[in-house]
């Protein structure tokens, strides 16, 4: 057999082997029903805030502790930690704008000055004007821009792996990607 012929079954091979991976891995859309019926707790609820239907809960009682997500998250990244936080205070997570439950924003705002407002808007809703605020990596960023909004909002502040500390080099590719208008 040629070396021709063999690189022919090869190239062959690996479009076969890339199509049976795209068809195994294909998973059709679920409506936004089926997927409440599984994420969602008992006490989750929603509001409407921005033309947005914001999925959140509250948990406990107490001084209010405001828990921010990162990307590619969701309000369930903190279940763990709502579970003993609210044993202390009245904690409340949400699934931020592109984000879980909530779904994006009808007019694409996803800058952390947006979203600082969208969760003022969201605060002011459930008349919370004083409260604790945690952030983990992109609500980290969330948190301390807020902070610097609504300083007197914010009586504690704590970040975990917080983003949005300015970079002296080039941003790593995948930010730069995600940042593409093309992205968006």
């Amino acid at each position: 057999m040629s070396l021709r012929i063999l690189v022919k079954y090869l190239i062959l091979s690996i479009f076969i082997l890339l199509i049976g991976l795209i068809a195994y891995s294909y998973a059709p859309d679920r409506s936004v029903e089926d997927l409440k019926k599984k994420w969602t707790y008992d006490d989750s609820k929603f509001m409407q805030v921005n033309d947005m239907d914001v999925h959140y809960r509250i948990s406990g009682q107490g001084m209010p502790l405001v828990l921010i997500h990162g990307t590619g998250s969701s309000l369930h990244t903190w279940e763990g930690w709502t579970n003993i936080l609210s044993e202390n205070f009245q904690v409340i997570s949400l699934d931020m704008p592109a984000f879980g439950l909530t779904g994006p924003s009808p007019e694409k705002l996803y800058s952390l000055e947006n979203y600082a407002y969208f969760l003022d808007s969201f605060l002011s809703k459930l008349q919370i004007d004083s409260f604790y605020l945690a952030g983990n990596s992109l609500g980290g960023a969330i948190s301390w821009k807020y902070a610097s909004l609504f300083p007197d909002k914010v009586k504690k502040m704590i970040l975990i792996d917080a983003s949005g500390y300015p970079f002296e080099k080039d941003l790593p590719f995948a930010f730069r990607l995600a940042k593409n208008d093309l992205m968006s």
